[in-house]
């Protein structure tokens, strides 16, 4: 038996060198799919957090406004009415006149499709649109 052998001290020679690192021999690779797969849902999902942050931003703004109605074809027609008359009461664009004129209107029975109408817009900007057209009709018709 030779010394070294004796020894159990067996060595490994590479034909670099002793000083070339195993992460030399690596190739890069592109990643594989199920990689690529989570570092896009990775963006997705952060995209996904800054919509929802805009979206929560934007309902924050618009909370003052009236909630739309969740109701049904065939629900109370004095509530449309109610919520026709507290919501035109709150238009800053309106004056006492006008709001008058637009109560008097939703309170005829024939109008009843008129208050259920506009409860349903839930855009103030659309609602407030959506008076100015009614009463531009009754100036007229009133002429």
């Amino acid at each position: 038996m030779t010394s070294a052998s004796r020894s159990g001290n067996k060595r490994k020679y590479s034909a670099l060198g002793a000083g070339a690192s195993d992460t030399s021999q690596k190739k890069l690779h592109t990643p594989s799919a199920s990689v690529q797969a989570q570092q896009e849902g990775s963006a997705v999902m952060t995209k996904l957090v800054d919509v929802v942050g805009d979206l929560s931003k934007k309902f924050a703004e618009t909370a003052h406004m009236a909630p739309f109605p969740h109701s049904s074809p065939n629900s109370n027609p004095a509530s449309h009415l109610a919520q026709a008359i507290d919501i035109v009461r709150h238009d800053p664009g309106l004056s006492a006149e006008n709001i008058l004129d637009m109560v008097d209107h939703f309170s005829r029975a024939e109008n009843e499709a008129s208050a259920v109408a506009y409860v349903a817009l839930d855009d103030a900007q659309l609602r407030s649109m959506w008076v100015w057209r009614r009463l531009k009709e009754f100036r007229a018709k009133s002429k």
